[in-house]
């Protein structure tokens, strides 16, 4: 009996020291996660509060907008660019359990109101011992109408895991409908999942369909990506079955890409601003879309496109290209073509897209001036860029243009 009571007092012993281990490092883990989320581009994070306890500690976390697009944006629709995340921990001996919602109040309200029944986020984690975290949540659905405009985001899911030796992460939504005087944005069916080991890893996805409807009609379906991700380098394959521009059908979009010494972050912002410019489409969006892409191309870094093809109903456009770009200053064309060198192949269908409209005495025309050439039944366009100089078939463009 003596002996049952000695063991059973070392166990609660080691589960209270497991127990205060654990919730000495959940502290930790949770202000690194705020640190990172402050890492994003257009968002910023910060720890309001963090109560200490050997088995149920609570925090809090504001999120804030700080894109200056999307803030007016959201102003301007009477909606708050920040939100409150509460926390709740549970601390166990061999692991340490968690769930985040958001804590509403009368300033939020407006946001929660577009959620309507749904719940608008839940995430819950769980963080062993011996190092394995895995994380997995939902976005629920939320509708939005004013003025003419429209915007419904229906659900999304994701989760992580992580382990010393492995990680993954996936990825589904549903999508979204954007509508607005200028057009229609409508996005289905998204899928990623992401696995691999330190930062060597490879992916996976698909689009069910995208499709914008303004000015002018421009649909994809059917698309597939997958590729292999490290430190610097980025490659993959992104194929279509279908793709549409205005009224002219096309069909098996294929092609490889790679990426090399690209700065992600430049891109992360690229494509917020980009997501800037779909919800307000004013000038102060496509200022920072420029100010972003600046940005990025000031980076330098290397493209390289292969095995590019899309079927038309009057023949196959195929193409194959690289772009290096010097790491410095561009702000201008001029500065674009002093940092660049590469070049362009593409064979295009006589009868393709707008070359449709061309008859056959101007592509004669153009033929004999040497900007275009005939090559496997088609039009074969050298788009290349050297010496600051960018040609078309080894004449200059600018003179061509």
């Amino acid at each position: 009996m003596k002996k049952t009571l000695i063991v059973g007092a070392l166990l609660v012993v080691a589960a209270a020291g497991s127990s205060l281990l654990l919730g000495s490092q959940t502290q930790k883990e949770y202000l690194k996660w705020v640190n990172s989320l402050s890492a994003h581009p257009g968002i910023s994070a910060k720890s309001l509060d963090f109560e200490s306890s050997l088995f149920a500690p609570t925090a809090k976390t504001k999120l804030s907008v700080t894109d200056p697009v999307l803030k007016a944006s959201l102003a301007e629709r009477g909606l708050p660019d920040s939100l409150v995340l509460v926390h709740q921990f549970q601390v166990w001996p061999w692991q340490v359990a968690s769930s985040t919602a958001i804590a509403w109040d009368k300033k939020s309200a407006p946001f929660k109101a577009l959620f309507g029944s749904d719940i608008a986020l839940k995430v819950e984690g769980h963080h062993w011992i011996w190092g394995t975290q895995s994380l997995k949540g939902r976005v629920g659905m939320a509708s939005w109408q004013q003025d003419g405009e429209l915007l419904n985001f229906y659900p999304l899911t994701f989760s992580a895991s992580h382990s010393q030796q492995h990680w993954q992460q996936s990825f589904n939504w549903n999508g979204m409908e954007a509508k607005s005087p200028e057009g229609r944005l409508v996005l289905s069916g998204v899928k990623l999942r992401k696995e691999g080991q330190g930062d060597d890893g490879h992916f996976d996805g698909q689009l069910g369909a995208v499709t914008y409807t303004g000015e002018h009609f421009v649909g994809l379906s059917g698309m597939t990506f997958k590729g292999t991700d490290s430190d610097k380098l980025t490659k993959g394959r992104l194929q279509a079955e279908e793709a549409k521009f205005n009224r002219e059908p096309f069909s098996h979009l294929d092609l490889a890409l790679a990426m090399e010494s690209v700065n992600n972050h430049a891109l992360d912002k690229l494509l917020l601003s980009a997501l800037g410019i779909g919800l307000t489409g004013d000038a102060e969006a496509r200022s920072q879309f420029s100010v972003a892409l600046g940005a990025l191309l000031s980076g330098g870094g290397k493209l390289q496109l292969d095995d590019l093809s899309l079927d038309s109903v009057n023949g196959k456009l195929i193409g194959r290209g690289q772009l290096a770009l010097k790491a410095g200053t561009v702000d201008s064309l001029e500065s674009f073509l002093a940092a660049s060198q590469g070049e362009l192949k593409l064979v295009v269908p006589r009868h393709f897209g707008e070359l449709a409209s061309l008859d056959t005495d101007t592509l004669n025309v153009l033929a004999q001036r040497g900007w275009v050439r005939e090559e496997s039944g088609g039009l074969g366009l050298d788009f290349k860029v050297a010496d600051k100089l960018l040609t078309l078939n080894q004449q200059p463009l600018m003179k061509a243009l």
